[in-house]
């Protein structure tokens, strides 16, 4: 039986061990941070996203992204902030 890969809800980019602390290694973002009065649901995040995301809700870091302040290149570059 073969496991299937985790990806980060945000970027979709392959999720590696959290152990390792690189930016791709996983994480659980809070849907809605706990710093605005949230923290039962959880995703799992890449740590790039999840630090970029910070204490935004999903739709407002979707905007933030959308406006071009965080994008990914087409060849799958770090997004440059």
């Amino acid at each position: 039986m073969s496991r299937s890969k985790q990806r980060c809800f945000y970027c979709g980019h392959e999720l590696l061990a959290a152990h390792l602390q690189r930016p791709r290694s996983k994480t659980r973002d809070h849907v809605y941070p706990k710093a605005r009065g949230g923290g039962r649901g959880t995703v799992k995040a890449c740590r790039l996203c999840n630090q970029a995301k910070g204490d935004l809700t999903m739709a407002e870091f979707r905007v933030k992204a959308v406006e071009g302040a965080m994008f990914y290149g087409e060849g799958g570059e770090e997004w440059e902030t």
